[in-house]
C-alpha cells in the first residue's frame, strides 16, 4: 500500500457545505473499487482534482459545468490506461 493509499481529501465537514448536486457528482469520482494500480492512479489524480474544484469553486453552473467535463476526462483516461495494461 503506498503512503497515499488511505489518503482521503474530502473530510465529512466539507460534505455539509457542498450543494447536494455538487456531491452527487463528486461520488462518480471514486476509485477505490479500481483493482488495476494503473487505473486507480490515473482516477485518483481526478479525484483529487474535483474535490479541490468543488472546496474552492462557488456552488454554481460553471462549477458543475467544469466536474462534468472533468467526469468524462476521468472516463476517457480511465478506458485509455485500461486499454494500455491489457494489451
Amino acid at each position: 500500500m503506498s503512503e497515499r493509499e488511505d489518503y482521503d481529501p474530502q473530510p465529512q465537514t466539507e460534505m455539509v457545505r457542498l450543494h447536494p448536486a455538487i456531491v452527487n457528482v463528486l461520488e462518480f469520482f471514486s476509485y477505490q473499487h479500481l483493482q488495476q494500480f494503473e487505473m486507480r492512479e490515473i482516477s485518483r489524480e481526478f479525484h483529487d482534482l474535483a474535490w479541490k474544484l468543488a472546496r474552492l469553486a462557488p456552488d454554481d453552473s460553471q462549477t458543475m459545468a467544469a466536474l462534468h467535463d472533468l467526469l468524462r476526462a476521468k472516463d476517457c483516461g480511465v478506458r485509455a490506461v485500461m486499454r494500455t495494461t491489457a494489451s
